[in-house]
């Protein structure tokens, strides 16, 4: 597989050499296909305070997007 990979690079680099142009559309075609950029994470601090006697769950955390339990997705290889 590296001769391969070496093949091709080998080619691409005479072929951006030969015709500079190649290179923009290159780049714009590794663009189209590249995936987007991950956005940037929200980062916020979180203060929580429990008092007292607690009988259940307690869930501290600045955001919960999907809380499920006691829940069992049956449809999931994994069964969560």
């Amino acid at each position: 597989m590296a001769d391969v990979h070496a093949e091709w690079r080998s080619r691409l680099r005479r072929t951006l050499a030969a015709d500079p142009t190649a290179a923009a559309e290159l780049r714009a075609l590794l663009a189209e296909l590249s995936p987007e950029e991950p956005r940037a994470r929200e980062v916020f601090d979180v203060h929580n305070t429990i008092s007292g006697t607690v009988n259940g769950t307690v869930v501290q955390a600045g955001r919960v997007d999907s809380p499920r339990f006691g829940y069992r997705d049956t449809q999931s290889p994994d069964g969560h």
